[in-house]
């Protein structure tokens, strides 16, 4: 799975002149896009103290000293950086963000400073590390007021499906799926919890492939 999320990735490159910051707590699955992002593109990886996370003033300086060319950082944690240091994001080349629904007033205050070259709206649940799908950002999704989930990562796949499991139309309301190389096997120890929310992909063209219920 490692191979779509790094190597194979459309929505970033990283390149041996990239310095990627290390602000996601190593428990956290965003962690192994920092790392291996970083290492198998030959770049490096620039571990972040804590109080660098809690400080947007600290934040600012540190990705100016390190000069950060490649960073993830939840919603929350980028809200308040945009509200309190709105110009910390020059020097980057990508930003991404995800975790929950973006604020898109936020995006427009940071596509009215100097936003990076490229900024990346990557969603996906834990159980399909790390991403699932991923949109890049343009001024026309601000002035829209929606920001899209974009769309799966190479060997990934995501369907809005109803009740019955049938792909929903476009403007439909339905329930996101997800699989691919990243999904988990399950939930350790709790086989009912695992039948429940990883389901048998009914576009498979393997046997045994599975989608997660969102």
């Amino acid at each position: 799975g490692g191979h779509r999320l790094v190597p194979d990735a459309e929505f970033v490159t990283f390149t041996p002149g990239d310095r990627v910051a290390h602000v996601s707590n190593p428990a956290f699955d965003a962690a192994t896009f920092e790392v291996w992002g970083a290492l198998a593109g030959g770049g490096v990886l620039v571990v972040a103290d804590r109080d660098v996370l809690l400080s947007p003033a600290r934040m600012r300086a540190f990705l100016a000293e390190q000069r950060i060319t490649v960073m993830f950082l939840t919603v929350t944690l980028f809200n308040q950086l945009v509200d309190f240091a709105p110009d910390a994001f020059r020097h980057l080349r990508v930003l991404l963000f995800g975790g929950e629904k973006q604020d898109v007033r936020r995006l427009e205050r940071l596509f009215g400073e100097r936003p990076p070259t490229q900024v990346v709206n990557g969603y996906g649940p834990t159980e399909n590390t790390t991403f699932s799908t991923t949109h890049a950002v343009t001024p026309q999704d601000i002035t829209a007021g929606m920001i899209p989930l974009g769309h799966p990562l190479p060997r990934s796949t995501a369907y809005a499906l109803d009740e019955s499991g049938k792909p929903v139309p476009p403007g439909g309301t339905g329930e996101l799926y997800v699989g691919g190389d990243g999904l988990a096997h399950g939930y350790l120890g709790a086989p009912e919890m695992t039948a429940a929310a990883f389901v048998p992909d009914p576009f498979a063209t393997e046997p045994g492939q599975r989608l997660y219920r969102t």
